[in-house]
């Protein structure tokens, strides 16, 4: 993965508790999962995690390497709460709804639902922020936020805060999408130090 610090070694998926960033479920990559007619491989992994959680009405929060449409749609269907950012190409805009995006003055904010099933929230911070959820309705939070930059004026302390309207969908998500990440730090305390002179990396488990 040339796009990350450490290109090589083995990639896991994991489902981890936001807080916590206890491992809940997680699959390693071995490239047997395949797209099919119905779902992507990025949904196959999401549903793989998520099994045994149908029912429960428990609020999973996933980056854009995952969302989708799709998704969003099946994890409803099993009754699980679901939200992330998603790439604007997976959307489908019209050229109505683009047009609009790109008429958003700065903080203002769009919402679009779908058969009041999935919530699309579009919200122009430093840049246009998308964010579908399957469980969230309309409606801002007011959130304390450092300045921006661009907010500079003169005397201004860099670390001053300002109460910002946000979108209560994306509130939420910077709140609780950071579970993988708390696990990846904790277990950074861990790491062997195991050498090898082949290309290839074992892996082992203990339970």
């Amino acid at each position: 993965m040339p796009s990350k610090p450490i290109r090589y070694g083995l990639k896991a998926y994991l489902l981890c508790e936001a807080t916590t960033g206890y491992v809940i479920n997680w699959s390693l990559h071995t490239g047997q999962i395949k797209a099919s007619n119905n779902e992507s491989i990025t949904q196959k992994i999401v549903l793989l995690l998520c099994e045994g959680l149908e029912g429960e009405n428990y609020n999973l929060f996933m980056d854009r390497f995952y969302t989708g449409l799709p998704l969003l749609r099946d994890l409803k269907e099993i009754e699980i709460n679901a939200c992330g950012t998603i790439n604007r190409n997976r959307l489908r805009l019209d050229k109505d709804i683009s047009e609009s995006i790109g008429k958003l003055n700065d903080r203002e904010i769009l919402y679009f639902t779908e058969d009041s099933q999935l919530l699309l929230t579009i919200w122009k911070d430093n840049r246009n922020v998308f964010l579908l959820s399957n469980y969230h309705e309309p409606g801002e939070v007011e959130k304390e936020r450092r300045i921006r930059k661009k907010d500079y004026k003169e005397g201004t302390d860099p670390k001053e805060k300002q109460t910002v309207n946000i979108p209560a969908s994306i509130a939420e998500y910077n709140d609780y999408m950071r579970g993988v990440d708390h696990f990846d730090h904790l277990s950074s305390n861990y790491c062997p130090d195991i050498r090898s002179k082949r290309w290839y990396i074992k892996v082992f488990i203990i339970c």
